[in-house]
């Protein structure tokens, strides 16, 4: 189970492009503490109606949200799936957010707020317990970090 949080945080850490002294990549992640269960029906409030900072991916499916506590930061990322190929859910927010599509995408809204479009398949972003269906093509994870 440790190690399983372990490999959540330290995914979720380089999404948030934290500093490698905070353990993304180069190092062990440090210790982590999950806050509650790792799946909820229901992601906790957000500004503005949207997933953070981004715009709700159309007909997207929530996966789970999680609540990482590592030691120097916290972060809140979220998982959704949807049923469009990973290139039209990346053009979506690459449009939005002018940079190049590409997949895997990361978008940055700023230092805090990061969004990434994965193939489905690739399963090299954060995991949540419930995985996507097998119609399900494109993962769709969002995450938020703040330091202690």
């Amino acid at each position: 189970m440790r190690a399983a949080l372990t490999r959540v945080a330290l995914s979720a850490c380089c999404l948030a492009a934290v500093a490698p002294a905070a353990g993304c990549g180069r190092r062990p992640a440090p210790a982590v503490r999950s806050e509650g269960p790792a799946s909820r029906s229901a992601a906790p409030p957000a500004s503005g109606g949207g997933w953070l900072t981004f715009a709700p991916y159309p007909g997207a499916r929530q996966l789970c949200w999680q609540h990482v506590n590592a030691s120097a930061m916290h972060i809140l990322w979220t998982g959704y799936a949807s049923t469009d190929p990973p290139e039209k859910v990346a053009a979506f927010y690459a449009g939005r957010h002018n940079v190049p599509a590409a997949v895997p995408l990361t978008v940055r809204a700023d230092r805090a707020n990061v969004l990434s479009v994965n193939a489905a398949a690739a399963r090299d972003y954060p995991h949540c317990p419930e995985g996507p269906r097998p119609d399900e093509r494109s993962v769709i994870i969002v995450s938020h970090a703040t330091g202690r």
